[in-house]
């Protein structure tokens, strides 16, 4: 499968990382991360969970749009520093650079920070969602693409020794 914009995403990836933002890659993108073989279609955005305290916000977005981000919340153009009193509700920070779009997730109900911290994987020294949390996420949405991806992964990983 075809990663759209993969370079662009692990580079970003990565200076977020250097950047010591809290902040973990999930969806699809994470799994691809973890097995290209988990893939059924072409991954054409990149989603993290943030940590959601206003440091870590202003430098996530500052960090963006040093690497040429375009940041929004909910389509509307944002910069550093983040207007914190209007995030609120909006769950997350749309970035976008020429056809990529990163998402950064922020409030999120159904899995505390603390916890997706405990459990987090680096791969090529990106820290990545655990296996277990982004299927977790997946079948929560319960789109149907959503759930064919978690169909193919539980099939892949109930033939092979692949770690959770």
């Amino acid at each position: 499968m075809i990663y759209t914009d993969q370079t662009l995403y692990l580079q970003t990836l990565q200076q977020l990382q250097a950047a010591g933002i809290q902040y973990c890659v999930i969806g699809t993108f994470g799994l691809g991360l973890y097995n290209a073989d988990f893939l059924l279609y072409s991954v054409t955005d990149c989603d993290l969970i943030v940590k959601n305290e206003a440091e870590n916000l202003n430098k996530l977005a500052k960090a963006l749009q040093e690497l040429h981000w375009q940041l929004y919340l909910w389509e509307e153009p944002v910069m550093y520093p983040l207007p914190l009193e209007e995030l609120a509700g909006k769950y997350y920070i749309r970035a976008r650079q020429q056809e990529a779009i990163l998402d950064a997730t922020y409030e999120y109900e159904s899995i505390s920070w603390s916890t997706f911290e405990e459990q987090i994987n680096y791969i090529e020294g990106i820290p990545v969602a655990s296996m277990n949390h982004i299927l977790y996420m997946k079948k929560r949405r319960n789109l149907e693409k959503d759930r064919q991806v978690v169909e193919h992964v539980e099939a892949l990983l109930s033939n092979r020794n692949i770690v959770k």
